[in-house]
């Protein structure tokens, strides 16, 4: 699996940011009441096979020892717009890296280390095991980067609309950070350096 590690300056555990001033794009999110609808890569693989417009992945790397796990499943998770905008920007997987079962993913058998995790854990965590770790993915399966760490809502807010949005491509993480401030289920996002509007998935 080809690994990109692009941002090594976000911190494992939290991020200390502040915000985009400017134009403002708000999900009705009394509309999208709906949780995170978690995949397997299994499912991962079928859709993104026969999709046209494939998203980004996001892997939740959990065991269930996992305290912050756990707390992030009954806090973060369970926030309104992160749950909407997860499952409309991405395929989020939640895979349990004690699992014993072969997985087949990126034409790869992937099976339980001896070491007690499972091999694909390993491989998407980049050989730095930490739970819970995010792990983004790009369309082609390929890591963009996994982020370790118990996330906020509004950690998690900054994150994902960094990736869903392709800001990492060309823009610093703290850049980014500096110019976008998350408000807890409306993100605001205001023009570029160069005055051009920024758009941005809902």
């Amino acid at each position: 699996m080809n690994r990109k590690f692009l941002l090594p300056f976000i911190s494992c555990f939290s991020f200390v940011l502040v915000g985009l001033p400017g134009i403002r794009a708000q999900v009705n999110h009394d509309q999208h009441l709906s949780k995170i609808k978690w995949m397997t890569f299994e499912q991962v693989t079928t859709v993104t096979k026969s999709s046209k417009t494939p998203k980004k992945i996001i892997v939740d790397l959990f065991t269930d020892k996992c305290g912050y796990c756990k707390k992030m499943d009954l806090s973060t998770f369970q926030n309104e717009f992160i749950s909407h905008y997860m499952n409309e920007n991405f395929y989020p997987v939640k895979f349990n890296a004690e699992t014993k079962s072969d997985i087949q993913f990126n034409d790869q058998v992937f099976h339980l280390d001896r070491s007690g995790f499972h091999e694909l854990a390993i491989d998407l965590s980049m050989g730095d095991l930490v739970f819970p770790t995010l792990v983004f993915l790009d369309e082609e399966n390929q890591i963009i980067q996994p982020i370790q760490g118990y996330q906020t809502v509004d950690d998690l807010e900054r994150i994902m609309v960094y990736f869903a949005n392709d800001f990492y491509k060309n823009t610093p993480w703290n850049e980014f950070t500096r110019r976008y401030k998350p408000t807890n289920s409306r993100p605001v996002i205001d023009v570029n350096p160069n005055g051009e509007t920024v758009k941005k998935k809902n």
